[in-house]
């Protein structure tokens, strides 16, 4: 696993240790939330650049499909080593995300919205929000955004 992959994970991790220390708290753990989707959705539905972005709203190539074709992969020994990585995190942070809908009954309506996907990555990659911005772009986004919605349940 790469670098910056180990360092996201420990991040994760310690995400994890503070969603338990705060969940008795609600504005904490509300707080902890937003900060949560505002860095890990992004890298959740956009982790490259502008050129694969524009590959996977023309081809529909959403985080569903992503996982099912790294699950299937994984079952034939087939994953690269960032492919294993990034399959690993991928299931931390949407079990992250399971913990915290628990918690906060309004997290899908507050946070997993096309306009906090599209800011947040304004602020982190600001070279993709055109491309998101595009009806293409945000008919990609959605669609991806109800697939996560069903991995969670809601």
């Amino acid at each position: 696993m790469s670098l910056r992959l180990e360092m996201i994970e420990q991040e994760i991790e310690e995400e994890e240790r503070l969603v338990e220390a705060v969940k008795e708290t609600p504005e904490k753990i509300h707080k902890l939330a937003k900060k949560f989707a505002r860095k890990y959705l992004p890298k959740l539905l956009v982790t490259t650049d502008p050129e694969y972005l524009k590959w996977a709203i023309e081809n529909d190539y959403t985080v569903l499909k992503k996982l099912a074709e790294y699950k299937r992969k994984a079952e034939r020994g087939e994953l690269t080593t960032r492919q294993k990585g990034v399959y690993k995190l991928t299931k931390r942070v949407l079990k992250l995300l399971r913990k915290f809908s628990s918690f906060i009954k309004p997290f899908a309506e507050d946070f997993l919205t096309p306009e906090f996907i599209t800011e947040s990555i304004e602020e982190t990659k600001p070279e993709l929000a055109p491309i998101l911005k595009t009806p293409e772009g945000r008919k990609w986004l959605e669609s991806n955004i109800r697939d996560i919605r069903a991995l969670l349940g809601w």
